[in-house]
């Protein structure tokens, strides 16, 4: 903490820390039980979300690809690495469905499971809808960039805040995308 560093930080090394001490202890079979971390507590983490008027600025202010991944962060929730994995195979066009099957890792470059480990199916709204059909494929990734390859994050995080800087809107992240799918459903009157 005098170097400066947050109290959730701290506790992310803590359990890092936690971890290697468990798996010594399993690994070397030493006798006894780990000794007990303590936690430091932390003030509740701030959920920042887009209003309906600031996600429709949003949406105004991007064009072709990445407009259609800010719709469908917006519309689904998803994740960006999922988003970023989605598969037009992954799509059921019949039920206006989308099958979260995979997530993209930028550091192995490959598909692996979303974080939850588990498919999940979510509604299409009809303007998602209606955008992915109009690029209809059978096969392949839903979205690439001009070159035919995956969106890097760190690119994709750049062009998202040039998007907000032409709204006038302040700086937000991909995952803001996502807490604003989980708030507008909660306005509307869906259980948490």
């Amino acid at each position: 903490l005098k170097k400066g560093l947050t109290r959730r930080t701290v506790n992310e090394h803590l359990l890092v820390f936690n971890g290697c001490v468990s798996t010594a202890y399993k690994w070397l079979q030493l006798k006894g039980i780990p000794p007990e971390i303590t936690w430091l507590k932390c003030l509740p983490p701030k959920t920042d979300y887009l209003s309906f008027d600031e996600s429709e600025l949003l949406l105004s202010n991007a064009d072709g690809v990445l407009q259609e991944m800010i719709l469908t962060a917006l519309k689904t929730g998803m994740r960006l690495g999922e988003i970023i994995g989605l598969q037009w195979s992954s799509i059921d066009w019949h039920n206006r469905l989308i099958v979260v099957r995979h997530s993209w890792c930028p550091y192995s470059k490959r598909l692996g499971s979303p974080k939850s480990n588990h498919e999940r199916h979510i509604d299409m709204t009809a303007d998602l809808y209606g955008a992915l059909l109009k690029r209809k494929r059978d096969t392949g990734f839903v979205f690439l960039d001009p070159d035919g390859k995956h969106f890097n994050p760190y690119c994709l995080g750049r062009k998202l805040t040039n998007v907000c800087k032409k709204a006038g809107l302040r700086h937000i992240g991909w995952h803001v995308l996502r807490h604003t799918f989980a708030s507008h459903l909660v306005m509307r009157g869906a259980p948490v």
